[in-house]
């Protein structure tokens, strides 16, 4: 996040298009691991992402179809916006599923 200090509040917001049909990225902060994957199975986005220990997270699945089209594993639903849903999650590994 914009404010944040030591990234303790992380924002994953994917970008697909184009030709790119998968991403992935991590790095080692001072809170421990981040990282974060995407790709396009089929007809499905699919993402993953981890968060370290005592540290909060802002994910943005691409869906203009919003958070009920979204399968997750507990995340808790934020918003929607025009181009996606926007889930609250803490530390752990996290997966998301939602329409191309």
């Amino acid at each position: 996040a914009e404010d944040d200090v030591a990234f303790q509040r992380l924002v994953i917001r994917p970008v697909p298009g184009g030709h790119c049909r998968h991403a992935s990225c991590g790095f080692r902060g001072p809170r421990g691991q981040i990282a974060s994957r995407w790709w396009l199975a089929g007809d499905r986005f699919e993402l993953r992402a981890s968060v370290p220990p005592n540290c909060t997270a802002e994910v943005h699945v691409p869906c203009a179809l919003g958070g009920a089209a979204v399968a997750h594993d507990g995340a808790r639903h934020l918003r929607d916006t025009a181009t996606h849903a926007v889930f609250a999650v803490g530390g752990g590994d996290w997966s998301f599923s939602a329409p191309a």
